[in-house]
């Protein structure tokens, strides 16, 4: 998919989403699960589903030459973004329900957004959203998450597959705290998709970016 075609359905796609949610809070009770849901699922759907790898990755590339530390900066950028939405998202489900079932739904519906957007736009892997996700919901957890990410960016330095830690640290973080009585166990029901996703994605070093040219630069892993 070329950028003009991810343009062209942003386009079409958001004033139909706009629609939407103007539909649901004229037409439902926010003060009810149903309606508090009906907003929130489906704004976590879209801010998941926004591509921003794949959008800078082409905004930025100039011909099939990619400098390395080029690549570098944009995707500590990415991962920042990719973050943010999942924060964003479970923040927003929060403020909807105000329950730890919200967010966690919520969760899980930015995880499937982003999910669908790289398996459009074939870039990526979805650890960011996930890391932003978990720390938005619950907070020792998430900050046990962040804290492995500079271990693994120092794995990947060296041609491990520091993704891998990452997941790890995803489902490992909540299932301790859990035993222990400091965060909900039904964060689990987030933690074990997001983890296993990227176990799953992270079996090896995958670039960041799709490169769809005959000369691939040596891209920094996925974390």
């Amino acid at each position: 998919m070329t950028i003009r075609s991810a343009g062209l359905a942003v386009a079409v796609g958001s004033p139909l989403f706009a629609l939407y949610i103007l539909g649901v809070i004229l037409l439902l009770d926010l003060g009810s699960p149903s309606g508090q849901y009906a907003l929130s699922v489906p704004v976590a759907l879209f801010l998941g589903f926004v591509p921003w790898g794949f959008l800078l990755h082409q905004m930025t590339s100039s011909g099939s030459r990619v400098r390395n530390t080029r690549i570098s900066r944009l995707s500590v950028f990415v991962a920042a973004l990719d973050a943010g939405k999942g924060s964003l998202a479970v923040g927003l489900g929060w403020a909807a329900t105000g329950t730890p079932e919200g967010t966690m739904t919520t969760g899980l519906a930015v995880l499937a957004g982003d999910v669908a957007s790289r398996l459009l736009f074939c870039y990526g892997g979805s650890g960011p959203v996930s890391v932003g996700a978990l720390l938005a919901m619950a907070w020792l957890p998430g900050v046990v998450a962040v804290a492995s990410v500079p271990i693994a960016m120092l794995a990947v330095i060296r041609g491990l597959p520091g993704g891998l830690l990452v997941a790890l640290a995803v489902i490992l973080g909540p299932l301790v705290l859990g035993l222990v009585g400091e965060t909900k166990y039904i964060y689990l029901v987030f933690a074990g998709p997001a983890s296993v996703l990227m176990l799953f994605q992270y079996r090896s070093i995958a670039p960041q970016y799709p490169v769809n040219e005959a000369t691939r630069p040596t891209l920094p892993g996925n974390t």
